[in-house]
Order: C-alpha cells, then sequence, then structure tokens
C-alpha cells in the first residue's frame, strides 16, 4: 500500500478508536488536559508504528497498548 493509502487507513482506524482510546488515558490520569497530551503522543507514537500493524488482527487493541505503554509525566 502506498504511504497515502497507509495514513488514510490509519485515519479511520483512529477516528474509530479515538474515544476508547481517551476514556482510557483520562481513567488513568484523570485530568481532562493532561489525557488529551497523552492522546496526541499516543497517536504520533501510532502513527509511527503503523508499518508494524498486523492489518489481519483489530486495531483497537494494538493501539490501547500504545497508549498504557506512553509514560504519564507529572
Amino acid at each position: 500500500m502506498s504511504a497515502s493509502g497507509d495514513n488514510l487507513d490509519f485515519t479511520r482506524q483512529w477516528v474509530s478508536a479515538q474515544p476508547v482510546v481517551t476514556s482510557f488515558l483520562f481513567a488513568a490520569v484523570r485530568n481532562a488536559h493532561d489525557a488529551e497530551d497523552l492522546l496526541q503522543e499516543v497517536a504520533a507514537a501510532a502513527l509511527g508504528d503503523f508499518g508494524a500493524f498486523d492489518s489481519s488482527r483489530p486495531f483497537l487493541p494494538w493501539v490501547l497498548g500504545i497508549a498504557a505503554s506512553t509514560p504519564v509525566r507529572n
């Protein structure tokens, strides 16, 4: 798939997963601003690693794994 096709595929999957990822991050930090900052970090990390994503598997658990491994800064 081309780079633009990968970006489009990522965007479609991210838009679907984002509300769940946002809730997951908010539950972890209990601060909307901090959760939004982490959400941006997770999105950037997931986009950067999207080439390693196995499209035969579900996207949401994969991206939640990235979210769970994103360090929380105080």
